[in-house]
Parts: structure tokens; sequence; C-alpha cells
């Protein structure tokens, strides 16, 4: 049964050279300890052009689960939020203000050398922040948010969704939970006309989206919820920047032939999700 989160939070601390905070969340599904990183580079004090670095993420503890199903979730958020098992957070935040004074160092001598230059190195920005979606006995759903600017007209931005198999502590892929990606392709397309209000008649690349044969593809990044299930294209996808991601949220009952996944949300908590465009 659904139900909205509740949680209890006990702030743990703040340390030297940056903010680390941890929050523990104590619940009837899965206890789990949230941290959150955030640094400016070299101490800067102005927030408006400051080089910062953000990283949130959960360590799910072993409430109600074994060590390896726990063991293998916290992995995978690791690999999501550093690009490898063996970093850490601190060797993330390292390379990128590293990278960033490289960078810096490199525009000044660039500077120097153009009598019309203003002098001006523009900030950088950093934010991964993975956070809780469904915290359940059966399955959980991470949802990670990802922000970056390293100058340019504009920066990057992508949210990935993962769905775990608490029991065994796998990320469930495509084909562990549909058995007909074919079907499943002419049923998001369908959704997706519906949802965004598009003029089912005219075909989706004269509508300004990247798709040719008028079926939206399949994505990997896809979200399991007591209310159906989410799927995500980030910017770029199937779209220009300008018309930003898409979700296409579709209902169980439209996809009751070909999932051979059945999510049991039963006991779960779960968090609020801001929907795209």
């Amino acid at each position: 049964m659904k139900k909205t989160a509740t949680v209890i939070i006990l702030t743990l601390a703040v340390i030297v050279a940056g903010v680390v905070i941890a929050l523990k969340y104590n619940s009837g599904a899965c206890d789990y300890e949230y941290t959150i990183l955030s640094r400016n580079y070299q101490d800067c004090a102005d927030s408006s052009n400051c080089t910062s670095i953000y990283l949130g993420y959960p360590v799910f503890g072993r409430k109600l689960f074994n060590d390896r199903a726990i063991d293998s979730i916290n992995r995978h958020v690791t690999i999501q939020l550093t690009g490898s098992a063996e970093k850490t957070a601190e060797d993330v935040v390292s390379e990128f203000f590293e990278g960033y004074a490289q960078y810096a160092k490199d525009r000044a001598e660039m500077n120097a050398q153009d009598s019309i230059a203003d002098g001006f190195i523009p900030s950088w920005t950093y934010s991964s922040d993975c956070s809780v979606m469904v915290n359940g006995p059966q399955i959980i759903v991470t949802e990670m948010k990802f922000n970056q600017y390293e100058g340019g007209a504009h920066g990057i931005y992508a949210n990935i969704y993962t769905n775990y198999d608490v029991k065994s502590g796998r990320a469930l892929g495509l084909t562990d939970v549909f058995s007909d990606t074919v079907a499943l392709a002419r049923t998001l397309t369908e959704c997706f006309i519906a949802q965004k209000e598009l003029d089912a008649s005219v075909p989706l690349l004269e509508q300004g989206y990247f798709i040719d044969n008028n079926q939206l593809p399949v994505t990997a990044n896809f979200a399991l919820t007591p209310d159906g299930v989410i799927f995500y294209y980030n910017v770029y996808e199937i779209a220009p920047y300008a018309y930003g991601p898409s979700q296409v949220t579709v209902p169980y009952a439209d996809l009751k032939d070909i999932m051979v996944y059945k999510p049991d949300f039963s006991g779960s908590e779960v968090f609020p999700v801001e929907s795209a465009s």
C-alpha cells in the first residue's frame, strides 16, 4: 500500500573546509543515512560567482535486508555518483576543483595574450543528488539528478532512475521488467502523444522531435512507482535542448500483458516526484 514517507532526521556533522551533513532516516522499510557534501572552490564567499560542487547520496543500512543485497545497492549508488566503485565523494570534489584550477590557469594565460579580453573567468558548478523515490521491503527506487556547467551558452542536466530488487540487490533493466519491447514502444508512443497533447496525424519529426519512424524509442531510464511506470528522456535524447526533458507515465493496466516483473509496493514509503514537462 502506498503511503507518503514520514522520517526521523538527525543532523550529525558539519566539518571544516566545506559542509558535510549526514542525515539518518529511520523508516518502516530500509533505514539509510543521507550524506550531503557541499564545497566552494578556495572557500569562495561570493555565492553569485563561486565555483562549487554539491553531492548528495544515500547509504542504505541492513535493516530487513541481507548484507549482499544492500552492499550491491550501495555499490551501484557509488558508481552512479563517482563513476567508479573505487572512488569516493571526496575524490570527485578533488578532481573537479583540480580541473577548474587548470581551466582558470589556461584562461588567465589566454586573457593575458588578448588585448581586448576583459579578464573574466567563468565559474563552474557541479551537482549530483541521488534521492530515494520509493523505499520498500520489496523495491527501492532512486532518482539521480545531475547538473553541470563549465562555461558556454548553457550547462547540461539529466535525471537517472534506478529500480532495485531488494532481495537480490540487482538494478532492474528493461528485459528484467518487460517481455516485449516492440509492444512497449507502441504503448509509449501512444501515451506520449496523448500526454503531450500532440497532433497524432502529424509525424513527430515534423513536430520537432528527433524521431524518424514516428515511434518513441524505448528508454532504459525508467522508474517503477505505485501510479505507473515513468519513462524519462533527458535533454537532446528525443528533442532539442529548448524542449527540455520529456516524461511519460504509463499506467500498469496498459502494460499488464508485457510485464514480467510485478512490483510490490506494500509497506513502501513513497516520496513526491517532480514531473518534467
